[in-house]
């Protein structure tokens, strides 16, 4: 059995690699998601229960200030996601009407952090829990204090390598790829990961275990970094059923998809715009719009927002 000691000098040595180590850009694709629940908008303290509203009174916008351009906005039930080529120490930030409230996280390069039941109050993220989902690292570090318990230092895909200390007690199944079990003492330096667990915001990268997998599979080959776009043309086909839309602009056709996510618009007539449906979409209308397409595939463009306009008649 280890001295309690080496957990202490292991914690040091995760410490320092952090400031060393990794970055607000990784490898591979990561996703943040989650649900806002509840906000509090209320004047007089973050305890005041005044201003707290049981279900979104209206639409939050979350991004990450380390990754410009990324972004989304709550849907009627709560919903986000954020989706793209991010890892490391990053400010999670929720803006909405009397709401800029922001929290640290870290998230190693490729996995999905969620956050669930997130409550917003004016200048805090109180989530009812955070889940790490899909990490894939390898062991550069074990200390275990028995079969059942101790602890991992694990490195990320991302290029410099950021390091997690992931926490293992008698409640984290470890298995080998296939469903074999493993105990805590043959983990070895070297072994490829992929980790579940639960983490607290505002910590030094720390993850208490869920599961374990030795040599997992690997993931499909990286399709490539995401880079936003605008687009323009006129209508030639929607299909909305094979989510494909069909331009023509000056500089040729354009293939545009279209997927659950897409928003349609048209403007009001009043400086503003009210929301349409995919259908609304017709021929020889004009579209202006903004997506996003993979830097190694840049045909593809996959709509986000569309702003569409009628055809005029004559």
């Amino acid at each position: 059995m280890k001295r309690p000691r080496s957990l202490f000098l292991l914690a040091l040595l995760l410490l320092g690699g952090c400031a060393a180590d990794g970055g607000p850009v990784g490898t591979g694709i990561a996703a943040i998601s989650g649900n806002v629940v509840a906000v509090d908008t209320a004047t007089d303290g973050a305890t005041a229960e005044s201003g707290l509203a049981t279900a979104l009174p209206f639409p939050v916008t979350v991004s990450i200030d380390e990754a410009p351009g990324i972004a989304d906005t709550t849907d009627a039930e709560g919903n986000f996601e954020l989706r793209g080529e991010f890892s490391g120490a990053l400010t999670l930030r929720f803006r909405g009407d009397g709401i800029d409230a922001t929290t640290p996280i870290d998230i190693p390069a490729g996995s999905v952090l969620v956050l669930e039941d997130v409550t917003l109050r004016r200048q805090s993220v109180e989530p009812a829990n955070v889940r790490q989902l899909e990490f894939l690292g390898r062991i550069v570090m074990v200390d275990c204090v028995d079969d059942a318990n101790g602890v991992l230092l694990v490195d990320d895909r991302a290029p410099g390598r950021n390091q997690f200390l992931v926490r293992i007690s008698a409640d984290t199944e470890i298995t080998r790829r296939g469903g074999r079990p493993l105990a805590c003492t043959a983990l070895r330096v070297g072994d490829e990961v992929g980790i579940q667990g639960e983490v607290r915001l505002r910590t030094d990268r720390t993850i208490d275990a869920l599961a374990i997998v030795v040599a997992p599979k690997n993931p499909p080959p990286d399709p490539g970094p995401v880079q936003p776009v605008r687009f323009t043309g006129t209508v030639v086909a929607a299909d909305c059923t094979a989510e494909v839309l069909l331009l023509a602009s000056v500089n040729g056709g354009t293939r545009v998809r279209l997927v659950p996510t897409t928003r349609y618009f048209t403007p009001d007539g009043h400086g503003g715009r009210r929301p349409i449906a995919c259908t609304d979409l017709a021929p020889r209308g004009h579209v202006e719009g903004n997506g996003t397409v993979r830097l190694n595939n840049p045909g593809a463009i996959v709509a986000e927002t569309i702003v569409f306009r009628p055809a005029t008649r004559g």
